[in-house]
């Protein structure tokens, strides 16, 4: 019974973020040593409802929802226009992974929290120091990254011709 109070909490913690952390695509590919280094890199934050995780333009890396909920908009944050919801992430989505390469990558979307959210951030320093470091895991990072924004350009061609071809 007693045995509540000497558990290892943190330990407990640490296990469902790494999983988090295995499961996002960017990061599949790792190895254990290189996994447990990226784990190093990552920063807890914590959003309230409402509160904006990026602004437009303004992304510096991508995060993982650990807890909560974050709707990606199109609009500015705060403004008298009404935004447009883009996309509703859950625990276990990651987004604002095009701003690891490209320091505009969102210009007219921004990234909200819907309910208290906690979650892990990976910013373009982190993968510099990765790269200047560690070649090989950066590499295998950009590879990734590259193969998401295919996949998701391919999608979007799909959907372009879908729409024209019912003209």
């Amino acid at each position: 019974m007693l045995e509540v109070f000497f558990e290892n909490f943190f330990k407990k913690e640490k296990e469902g973020e790494l999983k988090f952390i295995q499961n996002c695509p960017l990061f599949s590919d790792l190895t254990n040593k290189e996994m447990s280094f990226l784990r190093s890199l990552l920063h807890h934050r914590i959003y309230a409802d409402g509160e904006i995780v990026f602004k437009p333009s303004s992304g510096t890396g991508m995060y993982i929802i650990l807890k909560g909920r974050v709707n990606i908009l199109q609009g500015q944050p705060n403004s008298q226009e009404e935004s447009s919801l883009i996309s509703a992430l859950k625990e276990g989505h990651f987004f604002g992974e095009l701003s690891l390469v490209h320091k505009k990558a969102y210009q007219s979307m921004f990234a909200q929290s819907a309910g208290d959210s906690k979650l892990l951030g990976f910013f373009q320093p982190d993968l510099q120091l990765i790269l200047e470091n560690y070649p090989k895991m950066g590499i295998k990072i950009l590879t990734k990254i590259s193969e998401i924004l295919s996949s998701r350009l391919q999608k979007a061609e799909q959907k372009i011709l879908q729409a024209h071809s019912s003209k």
